[in-house]
């Protein structure tokens, strides 16, 4: 994909980016934000991944299915991208 693309459609191109990074991190992940477990932490990445894959499938892959929920899903994963982005390393 070119810069024109993804700024055509930034909203999938960070979906595209960030969802197999995010089901990497809850795979391979050491560490996790204080006030949680190693499986919170786990099972938090996995659900924003989840959602951000849904908002492929729909909108890149043309699956439609239920978009009002899967759009809603897909905001709560970039909500959570952005409250955790200084733990989102490993």
């Amino acid at each position: 994909m070119s810069i024109k693309n993804d700024c055509a459609n930034l909203n999938l191109a960070c979906a595209k980016f960030l969802q197999p990074r995010l089901e990497y991190v809850a795979a391979h992940h050491t560490s996790y934000p204080m006030g949680m477990d190693s499986d919170e932490w786990k099972r938090k990445l996995i659900v924003a991944s989840d959602a951000l894959l849904a908002y492929v499938k729909v909108y890149d892959e043309w699956e439609p299915n239920n978009e009002h929920v899967i759009n809603s899903n897909a905001q709560d994963a970039m909500l959570f991208v952005a409250a955790y982005f200084l733990h989102l390393w490993d």
